[in-house]
C-alpha cells in the first residue's frame, strides 16, 4: 500500500510540473527581448519577430528556460491569458469566472472572467469554457474580432471582400459562426495561410499565435 501511495504522489508531482510548463510563461524565464536562450528560435524564421514581440511584452513566454516550443499547440485558456495580458487586464481584480470548469485559483481565471464579461469569449455552453481544449485558428479569429469591437476598432474594414489566399473549401472550411471573423482576420493580415490555406479548424501553434497577436498589434486601432 505504501509503495502505491508513493507512486501516486510521484505521478501527481510530475503531472503538476507538466501543467506548469504548459502555462504561457508563468514559470518560465524572466521577460526579455533576448531570444538567444531559446534553442528552437533563430533569426530569419518567419515567426522570430513575433515571438520577440510577445516575449518582450510578457504576453507569453517559453515553456522552459531554453525552449519556446513554437510548433506546440495552445489551449483556449492560454490564448485568453495572452490576449488579456496584451489588453492590460489586471486579472487579480476580475470577478471569478462564471464557468464551472474554470478554477478560481488558476492562472487564467481572471482573464477568462474578463473576456467572458466583455463578450470576447463564450463557453461551449453557459457552464463550461473548456480551458484545456486546444484553441483553433478560427476561434482565435473570433476572439480577436470581438476584442477589436470591444476596444472600438472599425471591424467593417475587410469584412466584405473574400480573402485572396483562401476559397474556404476543402481543408479551409469555416464554421458558420466564424465566417465573418475569418474574412476580417484574413483581409486585415492577421490570419495568413499555412501552405495549406488558412486552415480555420486546425489547432493554432504557439508561433502562429505569436504572429497573430503581433499582426493585430500593428493594425490602426482608430
Amino acid at each position: 500500500m505504501r509503495s502505491k501511495r508513493i507512486k501516486h504522489r510521484i505521478s501527481a508531482v510530475l503531472l503538476s510540473l507538466v501543467m506548469l510548463m504548459m502555462s504561457p510563461g508563468i514559470a518560465a524565464a524572466e521577460t526579455s527581448g533576448d531570444l538567444s536562450r531559446f534553442r528552437d528560435v533563430f533569426p530569419g524564421q518567419w515567426y522570430y519577430e513575433a515571438i520577440e514581440f510577445v516575449v518582450t511584452n510578457g504576453y507569453f513566454n517559453g515553456v522552459s528556460e531554453t525552449s519556446f516550443a513554437p510548433g506546440q499547440p495552445m489551449t483556449r485558456a492560454m490564448f485568453v491569458t495572452a490576449l488579456g495580458r496584451m489588453a492590460g487586464v489586471d486579472a487579480e481584480t476580475e470577478q471569478p469566472s462564471p464557468f464551472k470548469d474554470v478554477d478560481s485559483g488558476s492562472y487564467y481565471s481572471g482573464y477568462v472572467a474578463w473576456a467572458s464579461e466583455n463578450g470576447i469569449v463564450q463557453g461551449l455552453n453557459d457552464d463550461f469554457f473548456a480551458p484545456d481544449a486546444l484553441v483553433t485558428r478560427e476561434q482565435i479569429a473570433v476572439f480577436l474580432y470581438r476584442y477589436a469591437k470591444h476596444i472600438g476598432m472599425d471591424v467593417s474594414i475587410g469584412q466584405t471582400a473574400q480573402p485572396n489566399n483562401s476559397t474556404f473549401n476543402g481543408e479551409n472550411i469555416v464554421s458558420p459562426w466564424a465566417m465573418t471573423a475569418m474574412v476580417w482576420a484574413a483581409n486585415r493580415g492577421i490570419m495568413k495561410g499555412t501552405g495549406k490555406g488558412l486552415e480555420p479548424q486546425a489547432e493554432a501553434t504557439r508561433a502562429q499565435v505569436a504572429q497573430m497577436l503581433y499582426s493585430f498589434s500593428l493594425l490602426d486601432k482608430k
